[in-house]
């Protein structure tokens, strides 16, 4: 149990802050999205089920799974992620802009997450919609111009002994790669499957670049985190293992010690 809660603080460790742009004021207001009330929500629409009346629709996001993931790890990708939501902004000063909290979502700016390219911002935002505390974790990466979301995942944690999970999402040079990690805490295995593809393809995210199975990781407790992109390149810091994991045409090398 300890080591499952160590891997779920590890995943949502930094959903309190963010590596987005840095004089937008972010990080003031957008934990008050987490925190706000939500008791005036949850009784709305608890009993519509998880998708009842949203995904269906003119604002259905379409979500389908992720081919290729082992059977029991409900995750699935929104074919359609701008239907999800849209970023409003608010004055805080000269230069500042402030994220106003969302009726709809409880969420948090994830540390270490999005990134600035070639003119282009994402800001990655992780929460729950408020009227279901207990459904799915999104995770939705905004373009901060057009305060859309390109991409949007979701996961459902089913059982106490299995973790599945999308991990940071990074960008760079108009791609973006991540992680998704299944641990079973009861057999002691574990996977993980590297996504890299472009945010102006979405076809392009629909299956894994790279699965890395159980004989091929460095054992529980160590995993994928932070991440970079590039167009050709999905990098990953692996932590406590202290390793840079680098992946480019679907085969993987590992950095270690200085200069990695």
């Amino acid at each position: 149990m300890l080591l499952r809660t160590a891997v779920l603080v590890v995943l949502l460790v930094g959903c309190s802050g963010s590596n987005g742009p840095k004089d937008s004021g972010i990080d003031a207001t957008v934990d008050s999205g987490i925190d706000a009330p939500l008791d005036a929500t949850l009784d709305a629409g608890r009993d519509a089920g998880r998708d009842g009346g949203r995904d269906a629709g003119p604002l259905d996001p379409d979500w389908v799974g992720l081919p290729g993931i082992l059977d029991g790890c409900q995750i699935e990708r929104a074919v359609a992620p701008e239907t999800l939501a849209r970023l409003e902004w608010t004055s805080c000063g000269e230069g500042c802009q402030r994220l106003v909290p969302d009726a709809r979502w409880a969420w948090g700016a994830v540390a270490d997450a999005g990134g600035h390219s070639e003119g282009r911002t994402m800001l990655l935002l992780a929460g729950r919609e408020r009227r279901e505390p207990d459904g799915p974790t999104v995770l939705l990466l905004f373009d901060v111009d057009s305060s859309t979301p390109l991409v949007a995942m979701r996961h459902q944690e089913t059982e106490d002994r299995v973790v599945c999970a999308v991990n940071v999402m990074a960008f760079g040079q108009g791609h973006v790669a991540f992680p998704v990690i299944m641990v079973d805490f009861e057999r002691g295995y574990e996977e993980t499957w590297v996504f890299h593809g472009s945010v102006d393809e979405p076809e392009e995210l629909e299956e894994p670049v790279l699965r890395i199975a159980n004989d091929e990781l460095p054992g529980l407790g160590n995993l994928l985190q932070r991440s970079f992109a590039s167009a050709t390149t999905a990098a990953f810091q692996v932590q406590p293992l202290g390793e840079m994991w680098i992946v480019e045409g679907g085969v993987l090398a590992r950095r270690a010690n200085r200069g990695s």
